[in-house]
């Protein structure tokens, strides 16, 4: 029973957005001249079922709020089903929490809790085309520091130093030592973008380079080779690769050779119900198991 009312609350705030959806995301509130004080810049839900039970319920509940506006504005990420009934081991509810200013058209600065440099080396969870994420990128995704993004042409580059990216948010050993990363990438027009990235600290080296396709292009590849002195097989990589068929059917294929020297191949394809509705379904062929995901995404 406890489980049936905890799965009721999950579809209950998924229902929020879905009200929402025949129109943009609101500004919460402004101030007298209509400038937004309290801004949902994003909000997805995942529902994930999966045929070992490792997951059967919400996987994300994730809204981006921003506060205030002008030079520097708040910038705020919960995740609110990164609880237990969501089999989250980490619980990190609390994912972004940081000042961000922009010091000129083309440079960012923030400071607080970060998304860091390493994980942009993947796409975002409400833009990859698989349910699972390949194990073989074993970037770190936040923690508390100062960050630097800058635009100059083709080029982007994120710099940061931080604490300890493998803490929880309100953990006490979150600086208990520091860590640096950082990742440049050009554009090569048609082509994509090939991007270099770095996480180092005394504990570990990540390093990576990886390549991902122009999103105008109808094939969509994503393929990285990565480097991690703190896992079992040092040299990891992927692949993935899928192409439309028609206006809302896009299957896809990805090889995930994995840090305890494992390799998987999953297939699958996503579903476009609506602009803001999509289904995802994979099978992994080594583990014998199937990956479903209702996603809402606005």
């Amino acid at each position: 029973m406890k489980k049936v009312s905890r799965i009721i609350l999950v579809l209950l705030l998924a229902v929020v957005p879905i009200a929402a959806s025949a129109q943009e995301l609101p500004m919460i509130f402004a101030d007298q001249s209509e400038q937004p004080i309290i801004e949902l810049r994003r909000f997805f839900v995942h529902l994930d079922w999966r045929s070992d039970d490792s997951i059967d319920t919400a996987r994300r509940i994730r809204p981006l709020i921003y506060l205030g506006h002008g030079t520097c504005r708040g910038k705020v990420e919960l995740n609110l089903a990164a609880t237990e009934v969501a089999n989250d081991a980490n619980g990190n509810w609390v994912e972004i929490a940081a000042l961000e200013c922009a010091v000129s058209t083309n440079t960012t600065v923030s400071v607080g809790r970060l998304f860091l440099s390493g994980p942009r080396s993947t796409p975002p969870p409400f833009l990859l085309r698989t349910v699972e994420y390949p194990k073989s990128n074993t970037f770190a995704a936040y923690a508390y520091g100062v960050q630097l993004q800058r635009v100059f042409g083709e080029w982007n580059l994120i710099v940061d130093v931080t604490g300890d990216s493998g803490r929880q948010f309100n953990d006490d050993g979150n600086f208990d030592r520091l860590e640096s990363s950082f990742r440049i990438g050009r554009k090569l027009g048609s082509v994509g973008t090939v991007s270099f990235t770095s996480q180092l600290s005394r504990d570990f080296t990540r390093v990576g380079l990886d390549w991902m396709s122009d999103p105008s292009q109808k094939l969509n590849v994503w393929a990285g080779v990565y480097y991690d002195d703190g896992t079992a097989e040092e040299l990891l990589g992927m692949v993935q690769v899928s192409y439309p068929l028609g206006r809302f059917v896009r299957p896809h294929v990805m090889w995930d050779h994995r840090p305890d020297g494992s390799e998987e191949w999953t297939v699958g394809t996503e579903v476009f119900v609506t602009s803001h509705v999509r289904v995802l379904g994979d099978y992994e062929v080594e583990a014998d198991r199937f990956l479903t995901r209702l996603q809402f995404h606005w």
